[in-house]
């Protein structure tokens, strides 16, 4: 968020981490999340895609990747011995 110079705060989260309240709205309870009007996004990845369909400048992501198409590397093969 800082390299699309966006103004955003940064939140505790309500009740703290592991609380009630969290999962009430996270409920894996994990971090980061990310509050854009009523919708809840809560992983790292969704919130890089949003980030990158909604605020496209300066771009952040590989750009010859279309959205929601981006795959973690595979795994070396495994040399026979």
């Amino acid at each position: 968020m800082r390299f699309k110079r966006l103004a955003w705060s940064e939140l505790p989260p309500p009740g703290g981490y592991g609380s009630e309240a969290y999962t009430a709205l996270v409920p894996a309870g994990s971090l980061p999340a990310l509050k854009v009007g009523a919708q809840i996004i809560a992983d790292s990845e969704a919130i890089a895609e949003y980030l990158e369909e909604s605020v496209p400048l300066p771009p952040a992501l590989l750009s010859d990747t279309p959205p929601h198409s981006i795959t973690h590397p595979s795994p070396p093969p495994t040399l026979p011995r």
